[in-house]
C-alpha cells in the first residue's frame, strides 16, 4: 500500500515537472494582444493594410510565409537595400521580435479573413489581365498563391501595394539575398516589367480578382 502511494507521488511529481518544463517552452499568449496591438498600428485592426503607412495587408497570408518573411526582416534578407526604402521600418521592428513572437503573430493573421480592397489604383485591368499570365505558375490563376512555391496570395492585397512592390523587386530591393531563393524568383519574374504604367496594370487585374 505504502509502495502504491510513493508510486502515485513520484508520477504525478514527474508529470507536474513535465508540465511546467513544456509550458515554459510555449509562447506567452499573455503577449498576444500587444503583439496584434503593435501590428495594428501600421497593417490596420483587421490586417488589411495601410497605404499612408505602406504597409501590406496581412490578413488570410499562409502562416508559414509570413513567418518566413518576418524571420528575413529579422535576419537581415529582407528591408537592408536601399531600393526597399519602407522595408527598413520593418526590419527594425522585427529584430525586436522572439521567435515564438514571429510565430504568434504568422498564426494570428494567417486565421483572419481577407477582404477586398478598393481600387486605389485607375489603370487598364484587361492589359493587367495579360501581362498576369507569366505571374500564373506562382501566384495561381485566382491569385490565390501556391504554398509550395513559396508564393503568396495576392487577392485581397491593396493594388497600390503589388504595384509599389513588383517595382521594388524590379529594382532589386527585395530578392537580393543569396538566402531568398523564392525572393530572388520573384526578382527575375518581376523584371518582364517593362513601365510602372505595366505594374499598375497588373495590380488592377489582381484587385478586379480580389473583387469578385
Amino acid at each position: 500500500m505504502r509502495r502504491s502511494a510513493y508510486l502515485v507521488i513520484a508520477a504525478t511529481m514527474i508529470v507536474t515537472s513535465l508540465g511546467v518544463a513544456i509550458g515554459s517552452a510555449l509562447p506567452n499568449a499573455a503577449e498576444m494582444p500587444k503583439l496584434v496591438d503593435a501590428c495594428a498600428s501600421c497593417h490596420g485592426a483587421k490586417g488589411e493594410g495601410n497605404e499612408a503607412r505602406s504597409a501590406p495587408a496581412l490578413a488570410g497570408l499562409d502562416a508559414a510565409y509570413l513567418e518566413r518573411q518576418l524571420a528575413h526582416f529579422a535576419d537581415g534578407k529582407r528591408g537592408t537595400h536601399t531600393a526597399d526604402k519602407f522595408g527598413s521600418q520593418m526590419a527594425v521592428i522585427a529584430k525586436s521580435l522572439k521567435d515564438e513572437d514571429i510565430a504568434m503573430i504568422a498564426r494570428h493573421y494567417a486565421k483572419l479573413p481577407s477582404t477586398a480592397s478598393h481600387v486605389t489604383i485607375n489603370s487598364d485591368a484587361a492589359k493587367g489581365k495579360a501581362a498576369y499570365q507569366s505571374c500564373i505558375a506562382c501566384h495561381g490563376e485566382n491569385g490565390r498563391g501556391n504554398s509550395e512555391m513559396s508564393a503568396p496570395a495576392l487577392i485581397g492585397q491593396p493594388d497600390w501595394y503589388i504595384a509599389q512592390s513588383l517595382l521594388t523587386y524590379k529594382a532589386g530591393g527585395k530578392g537580393y539575398h543569396t538566402d531568398d531563393a523564392a525572393g530572388q524568383q520573384m526578382q527575375q519574374a518581376a523584371q518582364i516589367v517593362s513601365t510602372e504604367k505595366e505594374a499598375r496594370d497588373i495590380a488592377r487585374y489582381i484587385n478586379s480578382m480580389s473583387s469578385n
